[in-house]
């Protein structure tokens, strides 16, 4: 049986708590009501960012608080997606767990040594991947493949304290690869056991994350492979000033603004340009996976963030990976099984799908907490 996102919501209570994903450019929040038969996407917002850091500052969760107030969101128990900038990722085998081997200080020492950091700063998740086979049958390996995630405790204190000091309270950090494998379980345990591609396009980076069923086993960050990249070329080379984004990335030639013809062949040369960079990356990444899991077939590439719903890319990164059989597309709100407010899933709705995805964390609100207790 396929998962719904009523299974993973968080079954305390009739409000989930509110997702929050600070991007680049803007920053995205959205929470999730109970109502019969499932969940409805209650409240989504999207406002720019004040400060482009990592993350945000004291002033700037203190705007969002004031915003999440005057847009009737409930409560002050928050999920936030850890920034891409400050999360560590890697892919490392471990000793078999009948060794006795301390495999999270293991998996903690490699992290902090393969992103040159302390490994007494930082605090570190782990899980382990999918067996892998040899060729002619019997396991590739005795160990244990892992994928550990990883933040300093500088980053998630100064994290926690900001929002604290808004009136926020930090249910959670999660990484957002982790979020959106969990929130894309409908769509992506449909195709089985087959490999699905997840490409999240922000402000000025891109990542890449693969899925085999519902498990995350990989994520790599792609720098310069976000909008911006689109964005900032189009008017630069157009000889154009700054110009807003919504009308740089209209579908050109029907965006009814005059004097536009150059800008619009040039978003037409950027978003080209832009294809064949994702779909190289996204060759790399499918092929480390096939060769890691021989046999696995690639079933879908799902398109999330700011730059899913740029005109005609998902089309063209579907051509340069010649995947017929397998679709690209970017994914809306409505696709995760969620009862959906038409007004919160206009144009640009996919840039909210992580923060939608960071309302099914498994935390408990305090209040059911407390009820626990």
């Amino acid at each position: 049986m396929i998962p719904s996102m009523s299974d993973i919501l968080n079954p305390g209570g009739s409000w989930s708590p509110i997702g929050v994903d600070f991007g680049q450019r803007t920053v995205k929040a959205a929470q999730c009501h109970r109502v019969r038969g499932g969940w409805r996407l209650a409240r989504a917002i999207t406002i720019p960012r004040a400060e482009a850091t990592a993350l945000p500052t004291l002033k700037e969760c203190e705007r969002l608080a004031g915003v999440l107030t005057r847009r009737d969101f409930r409560g002050d128990d928050v999920v936030v997606a850890g920034p891409a900038g400050v999360i560590m990722t890697l892919i490392l085998d471990l000793p078999p767990r009948a060794s006795g081997a301390p495999l999270a200080t293991i998996v903690r020492m490699e992290l902090a040594r393969a992103h040159k950091v302390d490994a007494a700063s930082i605090e570190a998740a782990w899980w382990d991947l999918p067996e892998t086979a040899r060729p002619g049958g019997g396991r590739a390996s005795d160990g244990v493949a892992a994928l550990a995630v990883g933040m300093t405790h500088e980053h998630a204190a100064t994290l926690v304290d900001h929002m604290w000091g808004a009136g926020l309270r930090v249910r959670a950090i999660e990484p957002l690869p982790c979020a959106l494998a969990r929130g894309l379980v409908p769509l992506c345990t449909a195709s089985g056991n087959g490999l699905n591609a997840v490409v999240d396009i922000g402000w000025s980076s891109a990542t890449v994350s693969l899925l085999r069923g519902p498990a995350l086993v990989y994520t790599r960050v792609i720098a310069d492979a976000g909008v911006k990249c689109v964005y900032g070329k189009a008017l630069s080379r157009a000889g154009m000033e700054e110009s807003p984004l919504e009308d740089v990335l209209a579908d050109p030639g029907h965006n009814g603004v005059s004097g536009r013809r150059a800008a619009d062949r040039e978003v037409l040369s950027q978003v080209e340009a832009h294809a064949a960079l994702l779909s190289r990356e996204l060759k790399t990444s499918l092929a480390y996976a096939a060769h890691r899991y021989p046999g696995t077939g690639r079933r879908t590439v799902l398109l999330v963030g700011g730059g899913a719903e740029i005109p005609g890319l998902a089309q063209q990164i579907e051509a340069a990976l010649e995947a017929s059989a397998s679709p690209v597309a970017p994914v809306a709100p409505a696709m995760l099984t969620l009862e959906c407010t038409p007004s919160l899933v206009t144009r640009g709705a996919s840039g909210l799908c992580g923060a939608i995805s960071l309302t099914t964390h498994p935390c408990r609100s305090r209040r059911a907490s407390r009820r626990a207790a």
